[in-house]
């Protein structure tokens, strides 16, 4: 499998490309541009980008390259106490330094992979040629709707079983895609949330969750100094507001061209995967990068992870940053000491409470049942008991029976 290989940050990344490699040498066709997919949440980029690499407006016509990010996919490494979208940007950036990668065009789905993006636009901008943004959710979750998502947190991190981790399962699927979501897709994604979040991984899945709950946006000096042209593709609903998103439009003052937006109505918060969705999705997005120039080739080397260690001190003010070892990604960190000690002390708390705790995978390697095969076998149950009663003499039946069975309460004519 192609990995890149981060010893000094205890990391293994794993990638995917639509290209062949020579060692870690890319053999790109240079005729092409080069776009970065980066993945959305709670997925990764072997299942949640197959609908980008498939499709041939994309794969057809540019250099495709993908990594896992850090706790997501097949990327191997430990919980990070430093991490937040500084850190994940700059692992970004060691990656394509290490491929030796031109500039690319940057496909940004859901909260990470923008949050990370917009930093590797700030701190190396001659790297990214442009920005696309999909899926502008709620900066600003309502009280019950961060609670509902901290009880399934709960729930999915100390399932004892297979039917509990499929009932949190069950509810994330309806924040995260509405009904819009064909089966086999459910599958796919319920899968990739069973094995790589169950409670025998409770520390990884904190390092992902801690990340997108700790994240801090930036400020409106910042978001005027992103200069790239960008485009931002967005659903209009509960969690992916309109507002939200022409919020955001309006922070790109200084975009070049001027910042595009399109909104698709009803367009979940994984707008870019479903399958009645990520068709106009990828012709939004290619028509917008087939549409703008070709850059002029860039004077010098060009920026490193040391320019970017710099430019990160002087945006926060504090030179001690700049002492740092740019080599390490946890450098670029800009944790408050509190959130460090926050992620301290769920990390400690995980990796004790993971060891013996409910894993879905055999102990061959044996995948658990499909997630629609959850329903089909209440089905089936159902249809047995129906069986059954059919089958008991009349004068035997009670109340009893009607057990488990859930009455309407609705009266309404």
């Amino acid at each position: 499998m192609p990995y890149l290989d981060f010893p000094e940050d205890d990391i293994s990344v794993f990638y995917k490309t639509n290209f062949s490699m020579q060692g870690d040498v890319p053999l790109l066709d240079r005729s092409k541009r080069t776009v970065l997919l980066l993945p959305g949440t709670i997925f990764d980029v072997s299942s949640g980008l197959i609908n980008q690499f498939n499709d041939p407006q994309l794969s057809d016509s540019y250099n495709l390259i993908a990594f896992d990010l850090r706790s997501a996919g097949k990327t191997i490494c430990s919980p990070c106490e430093l991490r937040d979208s500084w850190v994940d940007a700059a692992l970004l950036i060691k990656c394509l330094v290490r491929l030796q990668f031109p500039a690319v065009h940057v496909f940004a789905p859901c909260v990470l992979s923008i949050h990370a993006a917009l930093r590797m636009a700030l701190l190396w901008p001659d790297r990214i040629l442009s920005l696309g943004f999909i899926s502008i959710q709620r900066e600003e979750e309502e009280e019950w709707v961060a609670e509902a998502w901290r009880d399934l947190v709960q729930m999915l991190t100390t399932a004892p079983n297979l039917e509990t981790q499929e009932e949190a399962i069950n509810e994330m699927l309806g924040h995260t895609f509405y009904e819009g979501l064909p089966l086999d897709q459910q599958d796919r994604w319920a899968q990739y949330v069973e094995t790589q979040y169950p409670p025998a991984r409770t520390a990884r899945f904190l390092d992902f969750t801690l990340t997108v709950f700790q994240r801090t946006n930036l400020t409106p000096e910042q978001m005027a100094m992103i200069k790239q042209p960008v485009n931002i593709i967005s659903g209009d609903s509960f969690v992916c507001p309109r507002a939200d998103a022409e919020n955001l439009h309006r922070q790109f003052v200084n975009a070049s061209g001027g910042a595009q937006l399109h909104i698709i109505p009803n367009g979940p918060e994984q707008l870019y995967f479903p399958r009645p969705f990520y068709p106009t999705v990828n012709s939004l997005y290619v028509t917008f990068i087939s549409e703008l120039a070709s850059p002029p080739a860039g004077p010098g080397e060009p920026s490193s992870l040391y320019s970017g260690l710099q430019g990160l001190a002087r945006l926060m003010h504090d030179p001690r940053i700049a002492e740092r070892d740019s080599n390490k990604v946890a450098s670029f960190s800009c944790l408050t000491l509190e959130k460090r000690e926050e992620r301290k002390t769920y990390f400690t708390h995980a990796l004790t409470a993971q060891q013996g705790a409910f894993d879905p995978v055999g102990p061959n390697g044996e995948m658990p049942r499909k997630f629609s095969e959850r329903h089909l076998q209440q089905q089936i149950k159902q249809m047995q008991q129906m069986r059954d009663m059919s089958r008991r003499p009349s004068g035997t039946l009670d109340s009893n029976w009607t057990a488990g069975v859930k009455v309407s309460t609705n009266h309404d004519a």
